[in-house]
């Protein structure tokens, strides 16, 4: 029992100093938050790297700064130990969203005015004409399994010749049915990818001018950060899927090599 409340003692002494700690350092830790917490990767081992605050001997907060450091280099991380500051980190991810910002408010408004020149039908062009040549097909092997019916009736097909022809004819209808068909889903796949993408890039069309650092933007656009050190910085988007989708960027070409 005497060994029992001397852990009780023990745990509530060092809670005790914990939360004095915390409220001295109360207006340290307000100076610098942590602007990326839990976004911040080392790219050699993949362990998410430590936040740390630091003052100069006299314990000046006018002076501190903030860093980010990978706390298992011993173990994984081969050479030097990643890191970086957070005031340089806070610059290069800012630049990645103004550009990518900047990007996709470009490709909206090439979207928009090409719309506006060609029709609203624009991005599904294509895809419509080669359903509507595919839907002539289909109707001209129609035709032609009509024809052959008839031409049986009327003693030109003997029976076996009106069912080989019927079941050429047919197996390539259901080709086509089924190209069609594939088109119809990719009409629609391009249709939605459009209205996505355009819907994303909009809601930031009032950010591209933005020269200071933005924490809501941060927390909106920014998924993951790999460091490996400050020279190599890569920066994951949470809207990959929707800047970066492959219907978007077959689009985009396609834009590119018809305008």
């Amino acid at each position: 029992a005497e060994e029992y409340y001397r852990i009780v003692e023990r745990i509530d002494k060092n809670r005790n100093a914990k939360e004095k700690k915390m409220e001295s350092t109360e207006a340290f830790r307000a100076q610098l938050p942590n602007c990326f917490q839990h976004k911040v990767i080392c790219a050699k081992c993949g362990k998410r790297m430590v936040f740390k605050r630091k003052a100069n001997s006299q314990g000046n907060i006018d002076t501190a700064y903030s860093y980010y450091q990978c706390s298992s280099y011993k173990q994984r991380c081969a050479g030097k130990r990643p890191m970086i500051h957070q005031s340089i980190l806070k610059v290069v991810v800012m630049a990645n969203i103004r550009n990518l910002i900047r990007t996709a408010c470009d490709r909206k408004k090439m979207l928009d005015q090409i719309e506006r020149d060609v029709g609203s039908q624009f991005p599904v062009q294509k895809l419509t004409r080669k359903a509507g040549y595919l839907e002539a097909r289909l109707t001209e092997l129609e035709q032609r399994i009509t024809k052959a019916y008839e031409d049986h009736t009327e003693g030109v097909l003997d029976l076996d010749d009106y069912r080989c022809i019927k079941e050429r004819l047919t197996s390539e209808k259901q080709t086509i049915q089924n190209q069609i068909a594939d088109i119809r889903t990719k009409m629609q796949c391009v249709s939605d990818a459009v209205q996505r993408f355009r819907q994303w890039a909009g809601q930031f069309e009032n950010c591209m001018e933005c020269d200071t650092y933005s924490q809501e933007l941060v927390d909106s656009l920014v998924k993951e950060i790999r460091i490996s050190d400050e020279d190599h910085i890569e920066i994951v988007f949470s809207c990959e899927d929707v800047y970066r989708n492959a219907v978007i960027e077959t689009l985009f070409q396609e834009v590119e090599n018809d305008f």
